[in-house]
């Protein structure tokens, strides 16, 4: 029996299919296995299938991110010692093989969140679904520099430790599982991608996701983020000729955003390795360099400021690993705020 993980399907008005999914799990040994019933208008289906399961009920429809929440909170309460929570749609979208498929890749990837991604080239998929995830998926990819191949994907393996975060997070319907993409991309935590089938049974007629409504709420949820992001880390010294740097692509600078530089970087040591994706690139023909250098504006202390870096040091060429960022400004902070080393300090992006 598989006892180390636990299964959480969200379910609304599921019809045949959840009967289906939970005999499948069951029969391949999964014991854990949580059914949240959210709101249904009919209750037979589920009253068939709780002798073997956890079954927990919502009075009225709160949407998927609730009831993945409601989920995640009952595995808390009832499974001790697992390593995480593989979370399957009720609508019979995922085979047993792409379960099983995910509960090794977790068993590997102890830190890592697992997604099943659907090939969305395939001749099966529906209009609507292979439109909307591209879409999305674009976004995702422009606003947060990660490519995924399916974003919306419900077939996902979760380490047990980030939960108790999963569980506070925002989000009541499907822009909740973008919200998690997100949680873990700002993490800076490993997000695998692994091939499943795709299975659309009566052409998707189970499946709630209204194109509109829930694609704006999405696309809000990745601009919120975006506007909310912050790093953290500490001033550092002695990482660079900053005189030297500045004075190449001051002129460059200047031109391209009427800011006249300060002849000095600012050193920041990161909590965590940091992507820049460039709001704009200088050329080496521009400053008479060899490098390409990587340019993304952000604030500190509420001043205006650019994140520079050469994109050696991105690729993990150069003198400086992925933690470290130089900012660039018109004023001195170090002076202006005496600032020293070891001094904690935000960059908004």
């Amino acid at each position: 029996m598989k006892k180390d993980v636990a299964i959480v399907i969200p379910a609304y008005n599921p019809g045949k299919s959840l009967e289906k999914v939970t005999k499948q799990l069951l029969s391949a040994e999964f014991e854990n296995i949580v059914v949240v019933n959210d709101g249904s208008k009919e209750r037979r289906t589920f009253h068939s299938i709780s002798n073997n399961i956890y079954l927990v009920s919502h009075n009225i429809n709160c949407g998927k991110g609730i009831a993945l929440k409601s989920g995640f909170e009952c595995c808390q309460k009832n499974f001790q010692n697992i390593i995480g929570i593989i979370t399957v749609d009720a609508d019979g979208q995922h085979s047993i093989d792409d379960v099983e498929k995910m509960y090794k890749e977790l068993k590997n990837n102890p830190t890592s969140l697992i997604l099943g991604s659907r090939n969305f080239n395939q001749k099966n998929i529906p209009f609507k679904s292979k439109i909307g995830n591209t879409v999305i998926s674009r976004i995702f990819e422009n606003k947060t520099g990660l490519k995924l191949q399916d974003t919306q994907t419900g077939l996902r393996a979760i380490p047990i430790q980030y939960i108790p975060d999963l569980i506070e997070l925002e989000g009541s319907r499907y822009e909740y599982e973008t919200n998690m993409l997100l949680y873990f991309t700002n993490k800076n935590i490993p997000i695998i991608e692994k091939t499943i089938e795709t299975i659309y049974e009566k052409n998707n007629k189970h499946r709630h996701f209204k194109a509109f409504t829930d694609s704006i709420l999405i696309c809000k949820a990745i601009r919120k983020w975006r506007e909310n992001m912050e790093l953290e880390g500490s001033i550092t010294s002695g990482i660079g000729t900053a005189k030297m740097w500045v004075g190449k692509i001051e002129k460059v600078f200047e031109n391209k955003t009427g800011v006249k530089l300060f002849h000095g970087t600012l050193n920041i040591k990161l909590e965590k390795d940091y992507i820049v994706k460039p709001d704009w690139i200088i050329k080496p023909e521009e400053y008479g360099g060899t490098e390409r250098v990587l340019v993304k504006s952000c604030k500190i202390l509420d001043n205006e400021a650019y994140i520079v870096r050469a994109e050696k040091n991105q690729k993990g060429k150069g003198e400086h690993n992925l933690q470290i960022i130089e900012i660039v400004s018109n004023i001195n902070f170090r002076k202006t705020y005496e600032l020293t080393d070891e001094k904690k300090i935000t960059i908004q992006i």
